[in-house]
């Protein structure tokens, strides 16, 4: 690959993909609305603060990079559940994407747009979640999410713009801000620190980002035959949050307590089970998925290094 543009590439997800893209591209930009300096010089990228609510901006970065790939991950992320904030998700979240589509019709290089949606899109749907049952968002991210992954579509099927949507699983790995559940649980049990949970009967499928960040390699270097194809990026194995908390006081050595009286959000998901058929059709069943314990072992060594 000789270029490649990541939005949103200063945030957990972004700076994973950036260490991993790093040797495999010749040119690496980054949009994003603030800078890091450190970042910017540790992974040699070129940085760009182009606001991606402006058509004529986003054109005129897509036209100066001309990106053989472009890794959109910028959006504004909630677990609320007031559709009476629906308004600047649905900016925040769509527009962005739509001038980025846009802009890609021109651009010669293009081989792969990924965008990154949700398994939260799901909602309330049958179980196992497939890719082709119609959504049922609970929330305005989600909501947003899912008009985002069918503009994708559209776009792909109409102007034949190389997009393809991934809807990860709850993805955990270093370099993930402690405001996060698996994070804060991992830093208070180094501490020694009470955690503070739900009851933690919540099935959830857990994806190491470094797993992550190889898929998205092999989407970007097996273009798929189908644009506008969407895809469930998940382990297949599904764990509850009580044991995954169990799991973390085991790695940590850790005698911290744990309280199970926080209340479930309104709605919440209880199992985010996917169909995962379509994935391991392009990955193949020999893929090298990181065991949850390995996984959050390097997670746990780097928040101790830090």
């Amino acid at each position: 690959m000789r270029s490649c543009l990541i939005t949103g590439g200063f945030g957990f997800l972004g700076r994973n993909l950036l260490k991993h893209f790093r040797g495999l591209t010749d040119r690496i930009a980054v949009c994003e609305p603030e800078g890091n300096e450190q970042l910017i010089r540790e992974y040699d990228v070129t940085y760009y603060n182009t606001d991606l609510l402006s058509p004529g901006e986003t054109k005129a970065l897509i036209g100066k990079e001309e990106p053989e790939v472009i890794l959109h991950l910028a959006s504004t992320v909630t677990s609320e559940r007031d559709f009476g904030r629906t308004r600047p998700f649905i900016e925040n979240n769509v527009f962005p994407l739509l001038n980025l589509l846009a802009a890609s019709e021109e651009s010669p290089r293009l081989r792969t747009l990924v965008n990154f949606g949700s398994l939260e899109e799901y909602g309330e749907t049958p179980l196992p979640y497939q890719e082709d049952s119609r959504e049922n968002p609970q929330s305005p991210y989600a909501l947003s999410k899912v008009f985002a992954t069918h503009l994708a579509e559209a776009y792909a099927r109409q102007k034949k713009v190389p997009v393809v949507t991934l809807r990860p699983s709850l993805v955990y790995g270093p370099h993930q801000k402690p405001d996060k559940f698996i994070p804060n649980a991992i830093l208070r049990a180094i501490r020694g620190e009470t955690i503070i949970m739900t009851p933690g009967e919540q099935k959830r499928d857990l994806l190491f980002v470094g797993d992550l960040a190889d898929i998205v390699e092999v989407i970007c270097r097996r273009t798929p035959d189908v644009y506008g194809t969407i895809y469930n990026v998940a382990s297949g194995t599904t764990v509850t949050m009580s044991s995954l908390v169990e799991l973390i006081l085991k790695l940590t050595r850790s005698g911290s307590r744990v309280e199970r009286t926080l209340p479930y959000r309104r709605e919440e998901a209880m199992d985010h089970t996917s169909d995962t058929s379509r994935i391991t059709s392009l990955l193949g069943t020999g893929f090298p998925w990181t065991p949850l314990e390995e996984g959050l072992r390097a997670t746990i060594r780097s928040y101790e290094e830090q």
